[in-house]
């Protein structure tokens, strides 16, 4: 997951086809356009005024040089001038926070049913502005992890990706 999330990497749509996969860090994005390996191909918001008027979220599209490919990725976002350790520290808390459906639910997650395996998004409010945090495991039972139960439980095994999007400016009533 560190690879996916911070440096990127090639993978493939449901079709077969090559994509750039993961690169949610700005700081990566950020050296990678200094490089001329990757170019912004303009933003990708619902409210273009209102997601312009955000600026610690990028959202868009581009396109990176990686490995012999020229890899579109068709959306893609990333908050802007956070550390990669608030960017972990994130994406770990989101993992434990949904190795199983029901402490997901306790903590506010919603089930992501588009997900390939194990997904969550918890909606979350900053500042003036609404995010949508997803999180995505590879699925495994107690008793694949070697626990000492085998009731068959859906658990989280392996972190996938933790990520977020935009959603617009926070509701009348959250601002209250």
């Amino acid at each position: 997951v560190f690879e996916h999330v911070f440096l990127g990497n090639l993978t493939e749509d449901l079709s077969g086809e090559p994509i750039a996969g993961g690169l949610h860090c700005w700081v990566k994005f950020y050296l990678e356009e200094l490089r001329g390996t990757a170019k912004y191909l303009g933003y990708i918001y619902n409210d273009p005024d209102v997601g312009l008027s955000d600026n610690r979220f990028v959202s868009g599209k581009f396109v990176w040089d990686h490995q012999g490919y020229k890899l579109v990725k068709d959306q893609g976002g990333f908050f802007i001038g956070v550390s990669p350790e608030w960017q972990l520290a994130c994406g770990t808390v989101a993992y434990f926070e949904t190795r199983r459906p029901e402490l997901a639910e306790r903590h506010g997650w919603q089930p992501w049913l588009e997900a390939r395996s194990l997904g969550f998004t918890k909606d979350v409010t900053h500042g003036f502005f609404r995010y949508r945090h997803v999180v995505c495991s590879r699925q495994c039972t107690d008793a694949s992890i070697g626990a000492s139960t085998s009731d068959g439980t859906v658990l989280a095994g392996e972190l996938c990706t933790s990520y977020a999007a935009f959603l617009g400016r926070e509701s009348p009533a959250e601002a209250e």
